[in-house]
């Protein structure tokens, strides 16, 4: 919608046709470069009219001002009681991909303000053109461009989060026009954002452990009544005792004091232990789960001089969760990693068995470069009880009494190609065609 501001009639109806006639022609350009396009004729009509001998046409200072509608987001589908809800902006013309998305970013991102503890994605849907050179036939299609999934907690900032999900979104669209190798965009059909509620990891109220970790003496499960299950956990971690371990003492709870738990909010996400480690330079944690054996939720760097703390986060079948104290990796996981009986050096990041310290931190200078994960060994054949890899291709290791390598070269010679693939289908689009021109045969 365009607003004019003029002195007299005459000017207003040169004005008002210039301006619309532009505005028109720029139907499918974006709208900020269409603003310059009419405000670039503006000028240059307005100087021509100060050019006039006619006295009647004294020309004043010309302002053309846009208005169009705010974008609105709508929510336009929910499921499970809201626990899934999607929300989406209709395109509009003269809005490329990217002008689009910046013009949207307010409205977006505000109401992400007001759906923390989240789970995100964006889709924008594109209408795209193809032509067919040959027969001159247009072909249209819906490109769909997904973000990747990313977490609203909080703390999170959510234009950083919008910006990581436009980033994606457009490199989809390119690798799409790319892949089409003649697409060319045409119109925005609508923005959507999908969200699902998000509950992160957690510790709260007392869970007793199952029957299988109990037996192994190896885990201090302090018997908390409130969300502080982290802060007891820990603070039993830093100073253990060798008897009533499980009891909240006044004494433990002085010693708790002891550490800095400023700003840190109970029950504690998984996400949040970096904060405390950081309030607490002196102390690392590592988080383990347990699902029929035992695996790595977060391992920290562990640098030296610090003391390692190591906590197992458990269940029940009502979600609930719960922090305890891992007094011992070596004898909680001596009969899941080994039948040696005695002390096994554990990775914190893969849970490989070491026999001594030595060859552990060998092992740790490499592992570290890697995630965190477990390893799953090949189970045992039905009737065994072993699980063995042997090495079967001996033949493959031996000596042979010669080798012959081979070495092409090849021209590479365009194809024309004038098929038209059907975009509804995957197809492989060859351009280049490899003649050889040289070989050569080496016997050794």
């Amino acid at each position: 919608m365009l607003k004019y501001a003029p002195s007299k009639p005459k000017i207003l109806a040169k004005v008002r046709e210039v301006a619309s006639s532009i505005w028109n022609l720029c139907e499918h350009v974006p709208i900020n470069v269409a603003k310059k396009v009419v405000d670039s004729a503006l000028s240059l009509f307005a100087s021509k009219d100060k050019a006039l001998p006619q006295p009647e046409y004294e020309v004043q200072q010309h302002e053309l001002e846009y208005e169009e509608p705010p974008f609105v987001l709508i929510k336009s589908d929910s499921a499970l009681k809201d626990f899934v809800e999607q929300y989406t902006i209709d395109g509009r013309p003269r809005y490329d991909p990217e002008s689009f998305l910046k013009m949207v970013k307010e409205v977006v991102t505000n109401e992400l303000q007001s759906h923390r503890q989240t789970k995100v994605k964006m889709i924008l849907k594109c209408m795209m053109n193809d032509t067919n050179i040959a027969t001159a036939e247009e072909t249209i299609v819906e490109a769909v461009c997904h973000s990747a999934a990313e977490i609203n907690l909080e703390g999170s900032d959510v234009n950083e989060i919008y910006d990581g999900m436009v980033e994606k979104v457009l490199n989809n669209l390119s690798n799409f026009q790319w892949r089409g190798s003649g697409w060319v965009f045409a119109s925005i059909v609508r923005l959507e954002i999908h969200t699902v509620n998000y509950e992160p990891l957690r510790g709260s109220y007392y869970i007793p452990l199952p029957k299988q970790l109990m037996s192994k003496n190896a885990i201090i499960n302090l018997k908390n009544e409130i969300n502080e299950c982290f802060k007891w956990a820990v603070t039993r971690a830093v100073h253990p005792v060798d008897h009533n371990a499980e009891l909240i003492s006044k004494i433990l709870r002085k010693q708790a004091e002891t550490l800095n738990w400023e700003c840190i909010n109970f029950p504690m996400p998984l996400k949040d232990i970096t904060k405390f480690e950081k309030q607490n330079p002196s102390i690392s944690v590592n988080v383990f789960g347990y699902e029929g054996g035992i695996y790595p939720l977060k391992i920290c760097e562990q640098p030296e001089g610090t003391i390692h703390v190591d906590l197992l986060l458990i269940a029940n079948e009502e979600g609930m969760q719960h922090y305890c104290w891992i007094k011992s990796m070596s004898r909680l996981l001596s009969s899941q990693k080994s039948k040696h009986n005695g002390k096994l050096h554990l990775c914190r990041r893969c849970l490989n068995p070491f026999r001594s310290e030595g060859s552990l931190k060998e092992h740790v200078q490499y592992c570290s470069n890697n995630k965190a994960v477990r390893i799953i060994y090949p189970k045992p054949k039905e009737g065994s009880d072993k699980s063995i890899l042997k090495f079967k291709n001996i033949n493959r290791s031996m000596k042979v009494p010669f080798v012959v390598y081979a070495d092409f070269e090849a021209f590479i010679e365009p194809i024309q190609n004038t098929c038209q693939p059907d975009p509804r289908e995957s197809y492989t689009a060859p351009y280049q065609k490899h003649t050889p021109s040289i070989k050569l045969l080496l016997l050794h």
